[in-house]
């Protein structure tokens, strides 16, 4: 009966499960590059990103949803200028405790 690390093959499976795995750190913008060409080469359209402030929509204050930019191609009252768009958007998170009411901005 074989056990677990016994048999063909093992050997090199065990020995590439005890390589140490070598972690990259990315900075801010080259993971916000890699994304953007992530997506480019799957014939997305990069679009500049959009401001916190909403424009031409009155029902939010900030823009507090990746999504909420491209809200106008998904209600038909703007056409996409691609079948398929990404974006990054800047991002407001306030501290932990801070976010219970908008009045402290």
């Amino acid at each position: 009966m074989l056990q677990f690390g016994q048999g063909p093959g093992c050997s090199k499976f065990m020995t590439d499960i005890r390589r140490k795995v070598v972690v990259r750190k990315y900075g801010v913008n080259e993971l916000r590059r890699m994304y953007l060409e992530f997506f480019e080469s799957k014939e997305h359209l990069a679009m500049k990103s959009f401001s916190l402030v909403p424009h031409n929509d009155n029902s939010l204050l900030l823009i507090n949803a990746g999504m909420a930019p491209l809200k106008p191609f998904f209600t038909g009252q703007e056409i996409p200028p691609r079948n398929r768009v990404t974006t990054e958007i800047s991002m407001l998170r306030p501290r932990s405790g801070s976010c219970r009411s908008l009045e402290s901005f």
